[in-house]
């Protein structure tokens, strides 16, 4: 049986949801380890997948996944990020361990190399039978301290809409997705539409996720969600910069598809699910360089637009040119497509 391991899966943490949609996928009994600083909870998720929520101290974390790798004879460990107590506990029982770096600056290896408890993990980072990275920057980094050999290179997938709505279907809005937070630069994305197509009174943008009593999460912070409304207020855009909370999937995939295009900006990402979804749902994606990796997603003014430090102006002619033709949604579904990302998972689950 698998097991995964992951952070914050009731809460708008990519790297957990791209977890859960491939543990969907598989269609295979999964015990899925949710790291989220409650109290010890089971329970079923689907006829294959089941969750347990980890309290926060660490030795009672110790046994629960002790106790349910003995129970469920768990013989392979998923660290959907980075993990102590898992990955000492596997090193120990002797799993086949798969560690999956999730973010750049996070969870990388040379990023772990700066940790006081680096001598640790290192050791246990050796023990792993295969190191998924995201992008060809991550597998750089990572293979200065491991064999190239052990690390491999599968990108994010996204599950397909199965409608892909015209451009006269969409609405003349755009969206920011994700924490309002500092480091997705939501005040960035506000301010590009702003100065860019707020103009046309029709227009609207949506500010997708969380934004108020955000507990546990060091990335939020009320100041900054103060500094964005206010850019709001200041420009008498209360009532067309719609700010949504935290939504759930569904209308968050709603928002997508009635969108005309994502505006995201973010200082650094793992790879982005959100753009992925984005172009699955024939949004056209407006980004920065995000560090980089969205170079390995899109090509710019041929199936998105990155920007340069200028934040240069994309003219809505082009994006609705993009929507009719749907090349977002062409690429994706041709590259990032979650039944094929699953197959890759499959083949390293069975090696």
């Amino acid at each position: 049986m698998l097991a995964y391991f992951v952070y914050n899966l009731d809460s708008y943490s990519g790297a957990a949801q791209q977890a859960l949609l491939l543990a969907k996928n598989l269609n295979q009994k999964i015990l899925i380890f949710n790291h989220n600083n409650k109290l010890f909870k089971k329970h079923k998720y689907n006829e294959f997948i089941e969750i347990i929520d980890l309290p926060q101290n660490k030795l009672f974390q110790l046994f629960i996944i002790l106790f349910f790798t003995l129970e469920y004879k768990i013989n392979i460990y998923h660290f959907h990020g980075s993990f102590n107590v898992g990955m000492f506990l596997g090193t120990i029982l002797r799993k086949k361990m798969i560690l999956k770096t999730t973010l750049l600056g996070d969870d990388d290896f040379d990023t772990f190399a700066t940790k006081k408890s680096w001598k640790i993990r290192y050791f246990l980072i050796k023990s792993i039978y295969r190191n998924i990275v995201l992008s060809k920057k991550l597998k750089k980094i990572n293979a200065k301290y491991i064999d190239s050999s052990k690390i491999e290179l599968i990108p994010n997938g996204v599950l397909l809409t199965e409608t892909c709505l015209t451009l006269k279907e969409k609405e003349n809005a755009f969206c920011f997705v994700g924490l309002v937070c500092e480091r997705k630069r939501t005040y960035k994305s506000i301010k590009y539409f702003i100065d860019n197509y707020s103009e046309d009174k029709t227009s609207k943008m949506y500010v997708v996720g969380p934004y108020k009593d955000m507990k546990d999460n060091n990335e939020f912070s009320n100041h900054y969600v103060e500094k964005c409304i206010q850019l709001i207020e200041e420009n008498n855009l209360i009532d067309r910069v719609i700010f949504t909370g935290r939504v759930s999937k569904e209308e968050t995939q709603d928002i997508f598809k009635k969108s005309k295009a994502l505006l995201f900006f973010s200082s650094k990402e793992g790879m982005p699910n959100v753009v992925l979804e984005a172009m699955a749902n024939n949004c056209v994606p407006i980004t920065s360089e995000l560090d980089g990796v969205v170079r390995e997603i899109f090509e710019n003014k041929k199936q998105g637009f990155i920007l340069g430090d200028s934040f240069e102006k994309v003219d809505v002619s082009l994006i609705d040119k993009f929507i009719e033709n749907r090349v977002s949604y062409l690429h994706v579904r041709d590259k990032f497509g979650i039944d094929m990302i699953t197959e890759k998972y499959r083949g390293i689950y069975e090696l």
